[in-house]
């Protein structure tokens, strides 16, 4: 599926590695809509979000989505979403704080996209993560209904 059919069918997912261009295809996607749809863009800079209190979060993730309906046609940019949504680095850390209110944050993500980027709105969201795997499995599962209709891989720009 191409990245417009994905955002067409609601949310796009951007993969790769610290350095790989995936932030700036996402921006440049926004800007693209800007220009072209005259879309509004509302983006989330989930990095300036981390350590934050739950309720902080998810009011700013609320506030996001509900200008994105208002100001539609839309796209809702959640730059580095593994950073509150994604799972813990190591499997003795699934309890801890962070991980809890990782699971609290994807449970509450995925009821707000449900809620505002149905298939009848003008609402896009993209994401981007270092992995289709480091995102909490509510918003990647392979069972049920699918948030993300793409996911694209970006792998770094060569080194050499």
């Amino acid at each position: 599926m191409s990245l417009v059919a994905g955002l067409r069918n609601g949310a796009l997912l951007l993969t790769g590695g610290k350095g790989s261009g995936k932030s700036t295809l996402a921006k440049a996607i926004c800007k693209e809509a800007f220009d072209k749809l005259d879309a509004h863009v509302e983006r989330v800079d989930c990095k300036a979000l981390r350590g934050k209190r739950l309720e902080n979060i998810q009011k700013t993730l609320e506030v996001a989505f509900s200008e994105a309906v208002w100001m539609q046609p839309s796209v809702v940019l959640l730059d580095d979403l593994d950073l509150i949504a994604g799972l813990p680095a190591v499997p003795e850390h699934e309890h801890s704080p962070d991980a809890v209110q990782s699971q609290r944050l994807a449970h509450a993500l995925n009821d707000m996209i449900k809620e505002f980027i149905s298939m009848g709105s003008l609402v896009a969201l993209i994401a981007t993560s270092q992995s289709q795997q480091s995102l909490h499995p509510l918003l990647v599962s392979a069972q049920g209904v699918h948030i993300f209709q793409c996911v694209q891989h970006i792998q770094p720009p060569n080194q050499n």
